[in-house]
């Protein structure tokens, strides 16, 4: 049995779930309904809301102090869920002072490039394994619109992107998605509330940001050689091919449509699945750490004041 830990305790630690669904949007519900794994601890410098989580998920033992909870428990896997700005200090310290060697940490992994290289540097020297939470590279619909992308839409021409709040907390899922799709980016230059990437195929892509205030937006909008792709904000993705409108012969317009129902409440159980097969055959990998570099890169250009 996988013995988990879970370090801070808020929404994606176990808030957003509600046990009466099939939906797993948290860390906490997606390790306590597999079979391969025991929910051992968590830890939270607010004890009220470990012990919120503990209360939720029987047997669970609630720690106000990380460093506490790690000595005295012995963990196979550990899931970082504090605020970015903490997971330095965090992994860090797992890396460094303990037996785990496999993390599922929160995105974006740090907050700084020296940050992520020192991080990179530890891990390898630990031959530890760190699993970003990029959840739509472990979705389902997501998977089949990247074979779509890479089989049947040709070369990628530009495109369109909508986030809100900060970057680091939603935006960065947009960038990572066009990557998981192939789409390979560098940051171009800033715009007021948005900012352009371009590709390696010459093609660009305008973001802009939208504070929440009465409604979220995630939105990506790609237009290829063969057709688009459009992501709704509740991950329902749309596929646009071009077809010739009856009322004029030879004029052709984006019409053809195939939906892909939005499975993104289930994705975060998938994550958990495919960091606890790694522990169980003690596989290592390095990619979601060597990717996060071109990430860190365009978060610090958009970020930088």
């Amino acid at each position: 049995m996988i013995r988990a830990g879970i370090i801070g305790c808020g929404k994606i630690a176990w808030e957003w779930d509600n046990l009466k669904d099939d939906n797993f949007n948290t860390h906490a519900k997606s390790y306590y309904f597999n079979k391969d794994v025991k929910l051992v601890a968590c830890a939270d410098i607010s004890l009220k809301k470990a012990k919120g989580l503990a209360k939720r998920y029987r047997g669970v033992i609630p720690y106000v102090d990380y460093e506490e909870m790690l000595s005295r428990e012995d963990l196979d896997v550990v899931s970082v869920c504090t605020p970015c700005d903490t997971h330095y200090k965090v992994l860090k310290y797992i890396l460094q002072h303990t037996s785990v060697k496999y993390i599922l940490a929160e995105k974006p992994l740090v907050s700084t490039m020296w940050e992520l290289q020192e991080i990179i540097k530890i891990a390898k020297k630990k031959r530890a394994c760190i699993i970003i939470n990029y959840l739509r590279r472990f979705d389902n619909g997501f998977k089949k619109v990247k074979s779509i992308v890479e089989n049947k839409m040709g070369k990628f021409l530009f495109g369109f992107g909508v986030y809100y709040g900060r970057f680091r907390d939603n935006g960065i899922h947009l960038i990572d998605l066009i990557d998981f799709w192939g789409i390979k980016v560098i940051f171009k230059s800033r715009l007021k509330n948005g900012f352009i990437l371009s590709s390696t195929t010459g093609g660009e892509l305008i973001f802009k940001n939208k504070e929440k205030e009465s409604y979220a937006a995630l939105e990506l909008e790609l237009f290829f050689e063969k057709g688009k792709v459009y992501m709704h904000d509740t991950s329902e993705i749309i596929i646009f091919y071009p077809a010739v409108l009856k009322e004029i012969p030879g004029y052709k317009v984006l019409t053809q449509r195939i939906v892909i129902p939005p499975t993104i409440r289930k994705s975060l159980y998938n994550v958990v699945v495919y960091t606890v097969g790694l522990v169980k055959h003690k596989k290592l990998t390095y990619e979601f750490l060597e990717r996060e570099k071109n990430l860190q890169r365009i978060k610090e250009a958009i970020e930088k004041k």
